[in-house]
């Protein structure tokens, strides 16, 4: 069948292997893994398909697609097993396993977690509009463009969070909660026999990426947070000396990264076709991040190609170890001298009032002071 056609029919998505992405189109078989005592059927109909040609040397795929569900933790897991047959012979197997739940609005903990979400967003409508204003306000009051917040690390932090609050509320909202729990169970079981196999992977990647954006928000979170311990001036200094080490670095990066490139494709065309790790462009690239902390097995690639690998190791770790990161130790070093030398030193003490001020929102300082009427107006 088609892609178009399985995916209408049965939810199938495009799954990824190591070697490449296949869409939903092809021959499928349909099993009703409820049922017991038909492991011998199972193998019967494989050793049928190799002797029809279903599966042969031609075959560049085959995938195993299930969907289990367990009563006790409420939780569905959707598990696609890839075994992927490479030009050069050898047979790759992926395991792509993800639990979920395909809805978050039934039991009384979830609506509970979805008040929460709600206020969450609001939370997000006043960085995004009150938090934005006033940091813009204060660019512009320190001699800067308003604009240049949105570049700056608090910026982008602010409108991370913004964003990943909205995202994870509307990917919510949109794809985990337009069924019942029932009406999936009635899917995957299918007890008419009439829908066939229902594929939930869909469903699963979505449950899993929304996790993924809350850990992004944590990330920027966090990294908000520290910016506000810049009152403490060794944290504000080596903030400031980031800061200007980061432009150069960048630099410094963008000529290193042609030669990163053209090093995994190197590794990935030699050694790909015989080793997993190097089977995809991604693997080929942490297995050489590994070689920075001497955690990668050189020991496999002197046994393919000792003049490669001996060449890759002697490049790579020339290049990387001893240059880029040694300049960028060079590039903090001399960021926080200049740091030192251009700051003034700190004089200025803050009182608790002005600690007060500092830690109420502007907007909620405005509406106290409508009021409560004061006598006299407080300078600092």
């Amino acid at each position: 069948a088609s892609a178009d056609q399985n995916k209408k029919d049965h939810n199938i998505r495009s799954v990824s292997g190591v070697v490449s992405t296949y869409d939903a189109s092809g021959y499928s078989v349909e099993y009703n893994l409820q049922a017991n005592a038909k492991v011998d059927a199972y193998r019967k109909d494989l050793a049928m398909f190799r002797t029809s040609g279903w599966i042969s040397d031609l075959t560049r795929v085959v995938i195993i697609s299930f969907t289990a569900y367990n009563y006790d933790l409420d939780m569905w897991v959707s598990t696609d097993i890839v075994f992927e047959l490479t030009p050069s012979g050898s047979c790759r197997n992926t395991l792509l396993v993800l639990p979920f739940r395909p809805t978050v609005l039934e039991t009384r903990a979830e609506q509970q977690a979805a008040y929460v979400d709600y206020t969450r967003l609001i939370i997000a409508f006043y960085i995004g509009i009150f938090v934005g204003i006033s940091e813009r306000h204060h660019k512009t009051k320190n001699h800067k463009a308003g604009c240049m917040y949105h570049i700056s690390v608090t910026g982008i932090c602010d409108l991370g969070i913004v964003g990943c609050l909205f995202a994870g509320a509307i990917w919510t909202n949109t794809v985990l909660t337009s069924k019942s729990a029932k009406e999936y169970m009635i899917q995957a079981t299918d007890p008419t026999g009439t829908l066939g196999f229902q594929s939930f992977s869909w469903i699963a990647w979505t449950y899993s990426n929304v996790l993924c954006i809350e850990g992004l928000l944590m990330l920027f979170l966090l990294n908000r947070m520290v910016s506000f311990l810049r009152l403490n001036r060794t944290i504000y200094l080596l903030w400031h000396t980031m800061g200007i080490a980061v432009k150069p670095f960048l630099f410094l990066v963008s000529m290193f990264l042609p030669t990163f490139i053209g090093v995994v494709l190197i590794v990935h065309r030699i050694f790909g076709p015989y080793l997993n790790n190097y089977a995809s462009i991604p693997g080929a690239s942490l297995q050489l991040y590994k070689l920075l902390y001497g955690e990668m097995n050189i020991d496999e690639l002197l046994q393919l190609d000792m003049v490669w690998a001996m060449f890759i190791i002697m490049i790579f770790y020339g290049l990387m170890h001893f240059l880029l990161l040694k300049s960028f130790v060079a590039i903090v070093v001399d960021s926080y001298y200049h740091v030192m030398v251009t700051t003034q030193p700190a004089t200025e003490t803050w009182s608790s009032t002005r600690m007060l001020r500092w830690g109420t929102p502007t907007t909620l300082v405005n509406i106290l002071q409508s009021l409560v009427p004061t006598s006299s107006a407080e300078t600092s």
